[in-house]
C-alpha cells in the first residue's frame, strides 16, 4: 500500500475531515465565518489532489482565506500532537466502520481498491494502515503537498480583482 495516500487521508481529517478538525474549529466554531468547511484528498496511481472547500460571505473572504493559509503553514511546519493524531485515527476508523454498513460504500471501496491497487484491503488491514501513520509522516506529507507554487484558488463571487487573494496565498 502507498503510505503517503493513507497519511494524506489522516492529514485531510486533521485539517477538515470532521467537526473537531482544525479548520472547522478555527473558521466555524471560533469565528463564525462559514457554516461548513471541509478538506479532502483524492489519490490516483500517478497524481492526486488535496482540496479545502468552504463558502464565505464576501466580507469574510480575506480573513477566512488567511486562516486557511495559516493552518496549512502550521501543519506543514509543526508536528501534530500524539493526542490529536490518536483522536483522528479513531475517528477515521469509526467512520469507516459505519460506512461499511452501506452496500454502496462497500461496492465503491472494493472497486477502487481493485482498480487502483489490484488488491482488496480488508477492514483489519485498513485499520492497521491508519494506525501506522505517525506525526512525522503527517508532517512530511504536509510538506510534500502544501507547496505554494502548486496552490490553485477558485473563487466564485462578485469579485473584479483577485489580486488581494493571490497575495494572501503567496505571503
Amino acid at each position: 500500500f502507498d503510505h503517503h495516500k493513507i497519511t494524506a487521508e489522516v492529514l485531510s481529517a486533521i485539517l477538515g475531515g470532521c467537526s473537531s478538525s482544525r479548520l472547522f474549529y478555527e473558521i466555524r466554531d471560533l469565528r463564525g465565518l462559514s457554516y461548513d468547511i471541509a478538506a479532502g484528498h483524492l489519490a490516483y496511481s500517478d497524481t492526486g489532489v488535496f482540496t479545502i472547500q468552504t463558502a464565505f460571505k464576501t466580507k469574510n473572504m480575506k480573513k477566512g482565506l488567511k486562516i486557511i493559509i495559516d493552518e496549512i503553514e502550521k501543519i506543514s511546519s509543526q508536528k501534530v500532537s500524539e493526542k490529536e493524531l490518536s483522536d483522528v485515527k479513531e475517528m477515521i476508523k469509526g467512520t469507516a466502520a459505519i460506512a461499511r454498513e452501506q452496500t454502496n460504500y462497500v461496492a465503491n471501496r472494493l472497486a477502487i481498491d481493485y482498480l487502483f491497487e489490484q488488491k482488496v484491503v480488508s477492514p483489519k488491514e485498513y485499520n492497521e494502515q491508519i494506525d501506522e501513520v505517525s506525526a512525522d509522516d503527517v508532517l512530511k506529507v504536509a510538506q510534500m503537498i502544501f507547496k505554494k507554487e502548486n496552490f490553485n484558488l477558485q473563487i466564485v463571487g462578485p469579485f473584479k480583482d483577485v489580486e488581494p487573494f493571490q497575495k494572501i496565498l503567496s505571503h
